[in-house]
């Protein structure tokens, strides 16, 4: 059977394990019974205020997993593409960098190749070059990607789909540089699975980006994801296939039946876990994400999902991948996945300037053999 116009709003849950799911149809609320369930809702971008994702990714496959019960890992690992273009559209259209492997520069409005020192320029590894972007236009510069002056390359021919879409912005690539801003890119953390795509709640099942599989561990390389959400969602499919149905009798509607507005979470999350993060700014979203998260309203799953992430990041007190930390700079010796649960999030904001959450307290998933 095929439902459309229907949204989810809340799994429903006996004894950690699914039982069906809320939804919102058309003709008001509905419930579907059933024991298998697959999360398929991709990413977290729309939750920040500059992002390639649809405006509509705000992480409601988070929410739903995260009220269930399901653990969650590696939430503070979120992939900012350096090179977005820099324009008033949302989402943000990519400049690939493809265009800096052609021999663009970055420049800012003085002309100056900010990066031409650093260890790569301009190739160095996305996250290096997003933080090197960012921290020149905090320091209240305009940044520009230059492919006026790239030997034997012909932007218009080479690159016809970035061209269009800068003249559309109003910017000609040919005889004008591009201007960019980092904007959020890919999520590696989401749902922890085992590796038959099973969650701590049984009968759940998420693939593609709303997962963590750890396979693009704390900084995925380009243009990996869709072979993963490939591989992994046909992991999934063996598993619902080869797994009995137990279905028992048709749940009792639930209380939940609540949009999924993120206009007040996005700048908050986007100040404090952006491409740089500090303790002080991750506690201030804490404290401001927390009332949002509690009550039951349109805000409520974007700002669970964005005080996940924020708990998450306030833990890992390292620099790592994607993750970066101006008071702790530093990488830790030993890499490990952080885990978190609703529970833990919820319990520790409104502590007084808390730096660390306690260990999750929901069943991580076993490994399958």
């Amino acid at each position: 059977m095929v439902s459309e116009a229907t949204t989810a709003r809340r799994l429903i849950v006996d004894d950690n394990a699914v039982t069906g799911v809320l939804a919102a149809t058309d003709r008001g609320p509905a419930v579907f019974a059933t024991d298998r369930v697959v999360i398929a809702t991709g990413g977290i971008g729309g939750l920040f205020l500059h992002s390639t994702n649809p405006a509509g990714s705000v992480g409601q496959g988070l929410a739903l997993a995260a009220r269930a019960g399901a653990v969650m890992a590696d939430l503070e690992f979120i992939q900012f593409h350096p090179t977005a273009l820099d324009s008033k559209s949302y989402p943000l259209k990519l400049v690939s960098e493809a265009v800096r492997g052609e021999g663009a520069i970055l420049l800012d409005e003085n002309g100056d190749r900010f990066m031409a020192n650093e260890p790569g320029a301009e190739l160095a590894p996305r996250d290096i070059v997003a933080r090197a972007v960012w921290r020149h236009m905090r320091a209240g510069h305009r940044v520009f990607l230059d492919a006026r002056r790239a030997k034997g390359l012909d932007v218009a021919r080479r690159f016809p789909t970035i061209t269009a879409m800068c003249r559309e912005a109003g910017v000609d690539p040919v005889t004008q540089p591009i201007p960019i801003r980092p904007a959020v890119h890919y999520h590696m953390g989401g749902i922890s699975v085992d590796t038959r795509g099973r969650t701590s709640v049984a009968g759940l099942w998420p693939c593609g980006e709303v997962t963590c599989t750890g396979l693009h561990g704390a900084n995925r390389l380009a243009s990996n994801s869709l072979l993963e959400a490939a591989v992994c969602g046909g992991f999934v499919a063996q598993d619902v296939a080869a797994t009995a149905s137990t279905r028992r009798r048709k749940p009792a509607l639930p209380d939940g039946n609540v949009g999924s507005d993120p206009t007040s979470v996005r700048p908050i999350l986007s100040r404090a876990a952006g491409v740089l993060r500090d303790g002080e700014g991750l506690r201030a979203a804490a404290r401001a994400l927390y009332p949002l998260a509690v009550p039951q309203h349109a805000a409520s799953d974007p700002a669970i999902v964005g005080l996940m992430i924020v708990m998450a990041a306030l833990r890992r007190q390292e620099s790592r991948g994607a993750h970066a930390r101006t008071d702790f700079p530093d990488r830790a010796h030993l890499a490990r996945h952080s885990t978190l649960c609703l529970t833990d999030a919820l319990e520790t904001p409104h502590m007084a300037d808390r730096t660390f959450v306690s260990p999750a307290r929901g069943r991580l998933p076993k490994q399958a053999a």
